[in-house]
């Protein structure tokens, strides 16, 4: 029994050590939240986002754009 309880001491005590590249996955997973984050919210917004481009594509190959507000003084 005692040489099992041993073992598992070494065990734990060399996993300390064995943690060095933690904090790269930690960051890792971190980075991958975000982008899951990102996509979801890009997938939800896609029709508002393809709207707003069609439109300034569209005022782009029309000439207009936004209108010129009066207080505005041409140079």
């Amino acid at each position: 029994m005692l040489n099992l309880y041993a073992r598992a001491a070494v065990y734990v005590a060399g996993a300390r050590h064995r943690d060095r590249g933690a904090t790269a996955v930690e960051y890792a997973l971190i980075i991958a939240g975000v982008a899951a984050v990102l996509a979801v919210v890009v997938f939800a917004l896609q029709d508002v986002l393809r709207d707003m481009f069609q439109e300034t594509c569209t005022d782009i190959a029309a000439g207009t754009g936004a209108p010129v507000p009066p207080d505005c003084v041409a140079p």
